[in-house]
């Protein structure tokens, strides 16, 4: 198996931005003009460059993805080629953060800032759907058993996505109160060398924002870009009592393509 030339171009193009981005948003360089030859330069001195990295990336990011999706089901289920994308993806998140972290204050000491709250606030969201799930386990089997359902396997998916949607929302609300923070609230003022403008403070509030919701919803559009076969195929029925029936059938397709994750097992005739 082997990954497209296409998706290799869009990939190295992205790494590329993301790297110029990255290093821009840690004051390595000033991008002022942008030359195409010996007679043609673009003046970049009163343009804005955030926003023009920013679009480049989402663009080349775009390209990488459908590249991606037109390879055939195999190279899309291949561990590696999913790895690879993972970190592509990973790549323009950071790079994106970055560019508005640099509207605040460009510095290495801001990206280690920003680096490292990102750090906390994601082992914090995960220790905090942990405790999500012990609070709402019992209240969910509470009034599911008023509404005369017993069973237990249902509240705990509906516990699960509860729990996430309620810690995205709380990281949100505290990303908004530290950004309104950060500009009213004097003692934070005081830690900035130069105070940032409430612009900049918006355009990061948003980003990261942005990244948050993309960071918890990816795993819906990963199984659809790489092409995932369940193992088992599950479908419900009504029966003549009004209980609703659970069967399990083994994929074909996804046991011919993994012939190591079952085994032959003897059927036993019914008399």
């Amino acid at each position: 198996m082997e990954i497209t030339a296409a998706y290799r171009h869009a990939r190295r193009s992205t790494s590329v931005l993301c790297g110029i981005g990255l290093a821009r948003s840690t004051a390595q360089f000033e991008l002022k003009s942008l030359s195409f030859g010996p007679a043609n330069s673009i003046d970049l001195s009163h343009a804005s460059v955030p926003i023009m990295l920013a679009c480049g990336i989402v663009y080349t990011l775009t390209r990488c993805t459908i590249e991606f999706a037109m390879q055939f089901d195999d190279v899309r289920r291949w561990r590696l080629a999913q790895i690879d994308f993972k970190i592509t993806v990973f790549l323009v998140r950071t790079t994106l953060l970055m560019l508005a972290a640099g509207g605040l204050y460009r510095s290495v000491e801001t990206i280690i800032y920003i680096a490292v709250a990102a750090l906390l606030l994601l082992v914090g969201s995960r220790f905090l759907m942990f405790v999500g799930m012990l609070i709402f386990t019992p209240l969910m089997l509470y009034i599911r058993a008023r509404q005369g359902r017993y069973s237990v396997v249902a509240p705990v998916f509906a516990v699960v996505v509860w729990s996430e949607r309620v810690i995205v929302a709380l990281i949100v609300a505290v990303i908004v109160a530290a950004g309104v923070a950060s500009l009213r609230y004097e003692p934070l003022r005081s830690l900035w060398i130069v105070a940032p403008s409430p612009l900049a403070v918006t355009v990061f509030v948003v980003a990261a924002i942005v990244v948050v919701i993309s960071w918890h919803v990816e795993h819906k559009w990963y199984l659809k870009l790489f092409a995932f076969q369940p193992p088992n195929i599950c479908k419900m029925s009504k029966m003549p009592d009004g209980t609703i029936g659970v069967s399990f059938t083994p994929n074909e397709k996804y046991q011919a393509e993994n012939p190591s994750s079952h085994s032959e097992r003897p059927v036993e005739e019914k008399k």
